[in-house]
């Protein structure tokens, strides 16, 4: 049973309570702040600056949060974006439409854009607007990985639940997978900074290193597939 609660973190923006796991979806300290930090200026910003059409895998749609952030920051953007997001448990309009990141952030039409996201058929590809291609699949991602094409993802933001609630999510085959799906020099971010975490990935074939985290956390990692 998934018993979702709305929960105010310290940014204004809302997250997630899952009842029964007790964890929640993002940081305390500020949901936005958090994807921002993680995803978007350590993950996206960076992987921008090639002008080449980016490949980004998303696992964990979650709220959503994601997505949305990763919309507006490539409004401008000169290529393409193929977004390909994977969640296992998609929200219900009930959970979904309480959330406030629509008015939170600038992006036009953020509303329609985040009511379209959650409404996707699962593994149907859209074009949210021209040059960002997304493709929301519910599912889960150990069976996604062994039939999916190598060397495709440019960038994957990696946005489990913690290791001691989803451990499946955390070990060295699942990384190692997701190494054979990535390009050379492609990127993946997570907000965990767990040594047992960056053991699996250098295991899994990922190059790591450990970054300063968002608000209320020293560190998170990045890790990168060697050229």
């Amino acid at each position: 049973m998934n018993t979702r609660t709305l929960f105010l973190t310290e940014d204004g923006s809302h997250t997630l309570l899952h009842e029964e796991w007790g964890e929640i979806y993002h940081s305390r300290h500020g949901a936005i702040a958090e994807s921002l930090h993680v995803y978007i200026q350590t993950g996206l910003v960076p992987a921008l600056t090639t002008g080449r059409l980016l490949h980004i895998l998303e696992m964990g749609f979650g709220t959503g949060l994601n997505a949305l952030l990763t919309l507006e920051a490539t409004a401008d953007y000169i290529s393409e974006i193929h977004y390909h997001t994977i969640e296992k448990y998609p929200l219900t309009p009930a959970e979904w439409k309480p959330l406030n990141y629509p008015a939170l952030i600038r992006l036009n039409e953020a509303q329609e854009y985040f009511r379209i996201m959650h409404n996707a058929t699962s593994g149907h590809t859209i074009a949210l607007r021209p040059g960002f291609i997304f493709t929301r699949e519910v599912g889960d991602i150990l069976d996604f990985l062994p039939i999916t094409e190598p060397d495709f993802y440019d960038l994957i933001y990696y946005d489990a639940f913690a290791p001691e609630v989803q451990p499946e999510l955390w070990t060295e085959k699942l990384f190692t997978g997701l190494c054979r799906l990535a390009k050379k020099g492609a990127t993946l971010v997570t907000y965990s900074a767990k040594g047992s975490v960056k053991r699996l990935m250098i295991a899994g074939g990922w190059s790591v290193e450990k970054c300063a985290g968002p608000p209320g956390k020293r560190e998170m990692i990045r890790a990168v597939k060697e050229e």
